[in-house]
């Protein structure tokens, strides 16, 4: 099927949040502590309505996903999009987003068809957990403003217990397996509420901390969260070594975090009074935190002062927020320097826990 790539600006579309400038300060320690303030715009909310036409799932990850409407494949900020999937998807041998108005090759006639006979809401789902929590999850509220099914890619089980709080949406959710091609009537697609290196909206985490309460508690505990185990990619090379270190200064190890179910996970955190962690997706849930409460991570130093992800977060939840900027270590199981493990600096931590 020969398709032109086309941006969304000809396509109804309604602004159900205004954008918003942000800006934050935290303590960062690299060679010496400083503050740091961060600026970033909260990005605007689009609903985007293409009236008849044919969706699909995009790259075997889910990147780049479109809605056909005639000769035009439309793509934007209601998907999102890596290098690799310009030439790693089953719909397509080379796409460029970045110049639209170009004829492709869109590969759709080999690929299972759904057909629905109303309006559907379409969630592209990735299937990780940072852009499900902060990106994906608190969209599917604006979804109540219509009765509409709501189609994604297959969820995990940690997504299924998340929309255990939202039943009524779990009830619209239908899973299509990838690579699908879908067509409805009516099409609703959403922008995602990140506006990228996790400068996510304080909406968004408003809205996780009225839908995950955690049971009442003082936040007497302080915890470390180790990546070792639990993902591929910023693990701690010297993990013995900061262990025995917090260990013995009363900080309980958590080395399979991810693994605690949802409640449990908000529950420790609104708990704690010192979380101590590389960055990661183990600190989505610090909404849950008690204000005054205090998050020391650690990341590349060429990335203090530079990534968000939860920093923004902790403003929302009024925590004392530090950054230790750590030395890139061993290459992790993601390819990219970013991905690598960290060697932590054991006097610089020792220094910013104070």
């Amino acid at each position: 099927m020969q398709v032109i790539t086309r941006g969304l600006d000809k396509i109804e579309q309604h602004i159900l949040r205004p954008s918003v400038e942000r800006s934050y300060t935290t303590t960062v320690y690299n060679s010496e502590k400083a503050s740091h303030t961060y600026n970033y715009r909260e990005p605007e909310i689009k609903e985007y309505v293409f009236r008849g036409g044919m969706a699909v799932s995009g790259s075997q990850t889910g990147q780049y996903p479109g809605v056909v409407c005639g000769s035009d494949f439309h793509l934007g900020d209601f998907g999102k999009g890596n290098k690799a999937s310009r030439s790693q998807s089953p719909f397509w041998d080379l796409l460029d987003p970045k110049h639209m108005g170009k004829q492709i090759e869109l590969h759709v006639e080999d690929k299972k068809r759904y057909k629905f006979t109303e309006p559907v809401n379409i969630i592209f789902n990735l299937g990780f957990y940072y852009h499900w929590f902060y990106e994906d999850l608190a969209l599917l509220a604006f979804m109540r403003n219509n009765t509409h099914k709501i189609i994604t890619n297959p969820l995990t089980g940690y997504q299924r217990e998340s929309l255990e709080s939202m039943p009524d949406i779990k009830a619209r959710i239908v899973e299509l397996p990838q690579p699908w091609v879908m067509e409805a009537p009516e099409i609703h697609v959403y922008s995602k509420p990140d506006s990228g290196q996790g400068a996510t909206g304080h909406w968004v985490a408003e809205f996780l901390r009225t839908t995950y309460r955690p049971r009442p508690a003082q936040p007497r505990r302080r915890i470390y969260i180790s990546r070792n185990s639990d993902s591929a990619a910023r693990g701690v090379d010297n993990e013995d070594e900061v262990r025995q270190f917090l260990e013995a200064r009363g900080f309980e190890y958590f080395d399979s975090f991810a693994r605690l179910d949802l409640q449990a996970k908000v529950d420790l955190l609104h708990e704690t009074s010192v979380v101590v962690s590389a960055a990661g997706s183990n600190l989505s849930h610090v909404y849950a935190m008690q204000p005054n409460t205090r998050v020391i991570d650690f990341n590349h130093k060429f990335l203090t002062g530079v990534e968000h992800w939860y920093k923004s977060v902790g403003t929302v939840a009024q925590l004392e927020w530090t950054s230790c900027g750590m030395q890139t270590g061993s290459a992790s199981g993601r390819a990219r320097l970013k991905n690598n493990n960290l060697m932590v600096d054991m006097a610089l931590l020792e220094e910013a826990i104070g």
